[in-house]
């Protein structure tokens, strides 16, 4: 009986090892974050233990899983649906909270100090997407990357201008 429990447990962590890695990936590109796909992926997998599509044939266990994680993302989607509204609010407030009684000006002097010290291909990003208004192909052959890559490499660029300006703003990072 042991051998059996042992051999089933075996059994179930290969058929786990298989499916994790595009299960993961798959509910990332539907838009989870990377923790909220890591626990969308376990449940997932757990409840094809409990039913026994560790059994099925692999095509079919993938067709499963898949079928459970959009059920799975959907039924977050609408919970957090049920949530926006209070997490809109809290999120106004905090942003009212930063701005206080400043016109914009600081922050445009912040962002502008922080503009300053971006150089090399960070800066030729900005230029070519904000300036010229190119399209991230057109930016990605001119720096000779992908144009998912760009999209990567945008993110981080604002980013780090955003904290850049936050730390300004609050008096943490002085030019």
């Amino acid at each position: 009986m042991p051998r059996e429990r042992d051999e089933r447990r075996d059994a179930i962590e290969a058929w786990v090892r298989r499916h994790q890695v595009r299960a993961w990936r798959y509910v990332r590109l539907r838009g989870a974050a990377p923790d909220l796909a890591d626990d969308l992926v376990q449940e997932a997998l757990m409840a094809g233990v409990r039913k026994g599509v560790h059994g099925e044939p692999d095509e079919r266990a993938a067709a499963w899983l898949r079928a459970a994680l959009d059920n799975l993302w959907r039924m977050h989607l609408r919970s957090e649906g049920r949530r926006s509204h209070h997490l809109e609010a809290a999120i106004a407030a905090r942003a009212l909270a930063l701005v206080g009684a400043d016109d914009g000006s600081g922050w445009l002097l912040a962002l502008r100090s922080c503009l300053q010290q971006v150089d090399g291909r960070a800066r030729q990003l900005l230029e070519l997407h904000y300036a010229a208004g190119a399209s991230r192909e057109a930016i990605a052959e001119r720096l000779g990357m992908r144009a998912n890559g760009v999209k990567a490499f945008l993110r981080r660029v604002r980013d780090a201008l955003r904290r850049c300006v936050l730390r300004r703003v609050n008096g943490e990072d002085q030019p």
